[in-house]
């Protein structure tokens, strides 16, 4: 079976999520010095839970739209997701201020790209 190139975007996006839960639950300082770091002091052992938690819930939906990438609304579930990852990550860097630009730069690029491959996928029906 070929895979196309987004069945793969979605594949390496969930593979780094499960990256980011690993070091959400075993290693949540890495949230202080990689994610946060402008306010780490806000960074706690329920943030690091909550935040692995919702990272690998968004993987879960990295794997089903990349296993079933026809299914219209597995393409919305995860165009919402990525929205909300954006809003997140774009709020915590120029709102909050818990965020710095070069640490949220990461997050920015992939879930960008992921919402132009989710719009893409979506236009083809």
């Amino acid at each position: 079976m070929a895979y196309t190139n987004f069945q793969l975007w979605m594949s390496f996006v969930a593979l780094l999520r499960a990256f980011g839960t690993f070091n959400a639950w075993v290693t949540p300082h890495r949230l202080k010095s990689n994610v946060y770091s402008k306010q780490a002091n806000q960074v706690n052992p329920l943030l690091a839970r909550l935040f692995g938690t919702w990272t690998v819930l968004s993987g879960a939906i990295c794997v089903a739209t990349a296993y079933d990438p026809e299914n219209i609304t597995l393409l919305y579930v995860g165009l919402v997701s990525f929205i909300l990852a954006l809003g997140h990550f774009i709020t915590e860097s120029l709102i909050f201020k818990t965020s710095s630009i070069r640490d949220a730069s990461i997050p920015f690029v992939i879930a960008s790209t992921s919402i132009v491959m989710l719009l893409k996928q979506l236009s083809i029906f």
